[in-house]
């Protein structure tokens, strides 16, 4: 029988006191879509987070609060899939905001198109005046310039067509997935890394046989001090990208093996720029940090970032 949840809105939260308010507002009273529920994954906050989340678990009676203690934001997510019954599921960041109806608007062109996959485009806005000035770049450039095609494409014709209008976005929050299609292929988020959405988009995109893109914005990613993307460089960063490299290497080779020159040429790219953040990354560390990243390698890890840091610069950024 077909789940009567539309979508499950997962939410990993972590110290996020000053932010999960309004991002939970702009879910639960943003949003027209009937039968969503909101999963939101307590992943050891020790602030007032919390008191926040079981505060609006109270109010609204589609809401659902998993406390855990602290594993990860990978680990979160896929806690909150593990117990999701929406027909499509979608990841929320803590600190973000959806645009009003995009819920509906959502699931009305999944339902329509019967879609596996479906993505769409975002704006990002600073946490403050100086957080505006200082990433102004990322802030003003347009996310999605390219008219995508009014039909559905197969996942890896859709991967190709992202990689050749240099619009390959990684972020789990610009997309939303149908549950079913997830579990079918096993697809969750790769444990205990950063930048883990990399893999995943991946994954989704290789696996998925009815994708569409709409060019609309519906998501507002909010650019604040100690994110992910703002924290000082830690050798944490260079082994997010590194199993990223490894294991879609493996999977290439595994599930894809030899395929027209034009699929070859996109993965190459992705390949490419993922090599040019373990290179780049990894010569903004100290030295200490340097020697810790190498001490806690694999051996598989350790001879392929031997091997990414030999490379020369003409090879990685031509």
């Amino acid at each position: 029988m077909e789940s009567r949840i539309t979508v499950s809105v997962i939410i990993p939260v972590y110290n996020d006191e000053n932010n999960i308010g309004p991002c939970l507002d702009s879910v639960l009273l943003r949003q027209s879509l009937p039968g969503a529920e909101v999963i939101c994954v307590d992943d050891g906050s020790t602030d007032g987070s919390g008191q926040i989340l079981q505060d609006y678990q109270k109010r609204f009676s589609n809401v659902t609060v998993i406390s855990q203690k602290n594993r990860g934001l990978s680990n979160a997510r896929n806690r909150g899939l593990a117990i999701a019954r929406g027909q499509y599921v979608y990841f929320v960041d803590s600190d973000d905001l959806l645009e009003e109806g995009m819920l509906l608007k959502a699931w009305q062109l999944c339902r329509e198109k019967d879609l596996d996959v479906l993505f769409f485009s975002f704006e990002s806005f600073g946490d403050t005046p100086q957080m505006n000035e200082r990433y102004h770049k990322i802030i003003y450039d347009t996310k999605r310039k390219y008219c995508h095609p009014n039909k559905v494409l197969s996942g890896r014709d859709m991967f190709c067509l992202f990689c050749r209008e240099n619009e390959y976005h990684v972020m789990v929050w610009v997309q939303i997935a149908r549950r079913e299609f997830l579990n079918r292929c096993n697809i969750r988020f790769c444990d205990g890394i950063l930048f883990e959405d990399n893999l995943y988009t991946f994954l989704v995109l290789m696996n998925a046989q009815r994708t569409y893109c709409t060019n609309d914005i519906w998501y507002h990613k909010r650019i604040r001090e100690n994110s992910i993307v703002t924290k000082p460089e830690c050798p944490e960063n260079i082994m997010g990208f590194l199993t990223t490299v490894i294991a879609e290497m493996e999977y290439i080779q595994t599930h894809i093996g030899n395929k027209n020159d034009d699929f070859r040429q996109c993965q190459e790219k992705v390949m490419k720029h993922l090599l040019q953040q373990i290179h780049k990354r990894y010569h903004r560390l100290s030295t200490a940090d340097q020697q810790r990243l190498m001490q806690n390698c694999s051996a598989h890890e350790y001879l392929t970032l031997k091997a990414v840091l030999l490379l020369a610069d003409g090879q990685l950024y031509q």
